[in-house]
């Protein structure tokens, strides 16, 4: 029996997913040039290629990525545009490490306090093998960014807060939890 129609949907399935892939190949030759800009210390003309490559395919997380990275040193960018870019590409690969934890990074630095500390944590789960290090890296970030926003004018019981909060994801990365303390501490 002949089915109409079914031969133009394998053909508009093939021809879609040709395009798809014209788009991500052109995408990723853009996000090469923006590559060799960046190692150039082009960070202006590395930011607008990997913009471009972002739309060209807005599934490529490294374009947005790269797009955030390079966007830090591109004057008069917002903080939403950056912070934008990050979430993305978070989004689009959120078993990344790397991605989740320049984000982190960033949302320490713009005062993001409890969503840094989110990413971070996902980073962590993120890398089964290391999540230490993720751990380790908010500490003491956290503890820092916090010292130079209030430019180390924080209250006594503000100072102890961060601190324990600081002290807990050290002693995090090192395996010991707030169970094992006496343990450890007696």
């Amino acid at each position: 029996m002949h089915h109409r129609g079914a031969a133009p949907t394998l053909i508009v399935g093939a021809v879609g997913f040709r395009l798809g892939q014209a788009m991500g190949d052109e995408a990723l030759g853009i996000l090469e040039k923006g590559k060799g800009l960046l190692a150039k210390g082009d960070e202006q003309k590395a930011y607008k290629t990997f913009e471009k490559a972002a739309q060209t395919d807005p599934a490529l997380a490294e374009a947005h990525f790269l797009l955030a990275e390079s966007a830090m040193s591109v004057p008069k960018v917002p903080v939403e545009q950056i912070t934008a870019a990050y979430a993305k590409a978070a989004e689009l690969e959120p078993k990344n490490p790397q991605y989740l934890c320049a984000y982190g990074a960033y949302l320490l630095n713009i005062g993001q306090w409890s969503k840094a500390e989110e990413v971070y944590n996902a980073a962590a789960e993120a890398d089964e093998e290391n999540p230490g290090w993720y751990y380790q890296e908010f500490g003491f970030e956290y503890y820092q960014a916090m010292q130079r926003h209030y430019e180390g004018q924080l209250s006594s019981g503000m100072l102890k807060e961060v601190r324990k909060k600081a002290a807990t994801y050290m002693l995090r990365a090192v395996g010991i939890g707030p169970e094992d303390l006496k343990e450890y501490f007696g």
